[in-house]
């Protein structure tokens, strides 16, 4: 026992028996042990996010539904009562599943974030009921999948703090974002994610929004994954919650080095399986699925590959259709599908609810021009080019189109430029509004912040909703002439323009944390989501996404679900 307990840096007895036992280890953490035949392995580490006082104070276990004396654990005691502090750690083998399966819980405490499920007392309730009463904020069986801590809740500000369960420094964990319509289905990607397919391999999170909060529920990986995937650059899921798109940009399988794959996911039974991988006809370096979107029905796909060349070698790029048949899914059509001269055709998109209308970005038009955002229309089954957006104050190198969310109804797009330098100065970025009136597009606003400085990147993300009509804007930089942390910039219409409202900052207060990379909002609850992929999770700089009801009603409409410019330094 002394070997073991070196071996595993025990520092007290083991509590439990049976299967199952868990030690008490480092510091506000507990070490998970479970047997196979005659030997014990170390499962899990359990360790309070942020260090609260009291973790693992107190502990239960049970083996069969028995409880077990913490004093003397051969002793076997009657369910009584049990008085147990906030922080307290449960264990319980629950029956019919002994040997297999240990619940972890903790008792709620508001530091932690638990939401309370009753006014009483913890110890009001039965040894039984206060573990299910902890364990029903975070439940994950330990066997086959990795522990599901509570998320942090901010009381004050309704603020939830979502990280990933396994993660490891520089993960990225939110660097893509997308959420269902319904505001139940959350999408998270980290395409850094170091796993059992190599290192970088990437992975996306699901994660669960029951009456307790969000709660992880699956990890998505590729089938065929190997390192450097960089799996969950872009994510997309429909608003039914039963599909999911995910891109691998620098997939080598089969068009070689960032050639770029999209792999499709659906839900059956509560689970998540991998049912289709899509790539092009393309070369390496295509980066096939630097952008995407699903419809919101999912039987729509579309995948762009801003660097694949033409036959003269320039990269025009592409943007593939893909439709999902009873045989599978199917390449139908592939844009541009004109001859009008373009560079990085694809390298962001988004397509109006009802489908009808495709926005999608050139960041390059021609040697001599900048970058446009292009409209399409589908008419008679076809994509037809209805205008060209251009700013017009338009500069290159201004990033003008790098996020393009429309409207629910196609009629108004956003165009991200975290690099115009007009007016906050370098890198200061702006947001420009487009309208459609009367079949003309036009330039109806330029969005700025209200204390603008360089180096805010503001614009990199967007988000909108449409009653009360509000605009969030992502600022994930640090103002270097004021002195702002990374925020979003939340915009209101008042009588006959835009004009900001508010500023939403990270939690954390630290710049470096890039809050404000991604953002989107569920259509009918307004559950909004922020990323910060570089804040402390479990561990440093592992990526932190923020969720929240969003101040706007019911009404409120999800708009950006692409992969945005990459930034440098009801169960299931």
């Amino acid at each position: 026992m002394a070997k073991q307990a070196r071996k595993t840096g025990i520092s007290k007895p083991a509590v439990g028996s049976g299967r199952h036992r868990l030690w008490s280890m480092e510091q506000c953490s507990w070490g998970v042990e479970t047997r196979r035949s005659t030997r014990w392995k170390q499962m899990s580490l359990v360790r309070a996010r942020d260090h609260a006082q009291g973790w693992g104070r107190s502990i239960i276990t049970t083996t069969g539904g028995t409880p077990i004396n913490r004093s003397n654990p051969k002793k076997k005691t009657k369910d009584k009562k049990t008085d147990c502090s906030p922080g307290s750690v449960l264990v319980e083998q629950l029956p019919g599943l002994a040997g297999q399966h240990t619940f972890i819980g903790v008792t709620r405490d508001q530091r932690m974030g638990m939401n309370p499920q009753s006014s009483r007392s913890v110890s009001r309730y039965s040894r039984r009921e206060v573990c299910l009463l902890a364990c029903s904020t975070a439940l994950a069986p330990l066997t086959g999948c990795a522990f599901s801590p509570p998320t942090a809740r901010d009381d004050q500000s309704g603020i939830e703090t979502l990280v990933a369960t396994d993660g490891e420094t520089r993960d990225r964990f939110g660097y893509s974002l997308d959420i269902t319509n319904d505001g139940r289905t959350l999408l998270v990607g980290s395409n850094l994610d170091t796993n059992s397919n190599g290192r970088m391999a990437g992975g996306v999170y699901v994660f669960r929004r029951d009456q307790d909060g969000w709660h992880q529920s699956a990890k998505l990986m590729a089938d065929d994954g190997d390192r450097h995937d960089w799996f969950g650059s872009t994510i997309s899921i429909s608003d039914t919650g039963d599909t999911a798109l995910v891109g691998a940009v620098a997939e080598e399988d089969p068009n070689g080095a960032e050639g770029g794959a999209a792999y499709v996911y659906q839900k059956e039974n509560q689970e998540w399986h991998q049912q289709s991988k899509l790539s092009a006809p393309d070369d390496a370096f295509d980066q096939f699925s630097r952008s995407q979107i699903l419809t919101s029905n999912g039987d729509t796909a579309y995948i762009g590959a801003p660097f694949k060349e033409d036959s003269s070698g320039i990269e025009a790029g592409a943007v593939y259709e893909y439709s999902r048949e009873p045989d599978g899914w199917n390449l139908v059509n592939t844009l541009p599908n004109d001859s009008s001269p373009i560079r990085s055709f694809g390298y962001a998109m988004d397509v109006s609810k009802g489908g009808q209308i495709l926005i999608v970005s050139s960041m390059v038009v021609s040697d001599s021009e900048t970058a446009a955002v292009n409209v399409f229309e589908k008419s008679g089954g076809e994509w037809v080019r209805q205008a060209t957006l251009t700013a017009s104050d338009r500069d290159r190198n201004d990033y003008f189109g790098e996020t393009v969310p429309v409207s629910e109804d196609g009629q108004t797009v956003l165009v991200g430029a975290s690099n115009d330098e007009n007016p906050n100065g370098e890198h200061g970025g702006s947001v420009y509004l487009f309208e459609n009136q009367d079949g003309e597009w036009h330039q109806a606003q330029k969005l700025t912040p209200a204390d603008p400085g360089q180096y805010e990147r503001f614009g990199l993300s967007l988000a909108m909703t449409s009653d009360p009509k509000s605009i969030l804007i992502g600022a994930p930089g640090e103002s270097s002439d004021t002195g702002e942390q990374s925020r979003i910039c939340v915009f209101k219409w008042d009588d006959d323009h835009w004009q900001q409202d508010r500023v939403i900052s990270a939690p954390e207060k630290d710049p470096t944390d890039h809050f404000g990379t991604r953002v989107t909002v569920s259509g009918e609850t307004g559950i909004a989501a922020v990323s910060a992929p570089e804040a402390d999770g479990n561990k440093e700089s592992t990526g932190a996404v923020y969720v929240s009801d969003c101040e706007a009603s019911n009404e409120a409409r999800r708009l950006s679900r692409h992969q945005f410019h990459h930034l440098d330094p009801d169960t299931i």
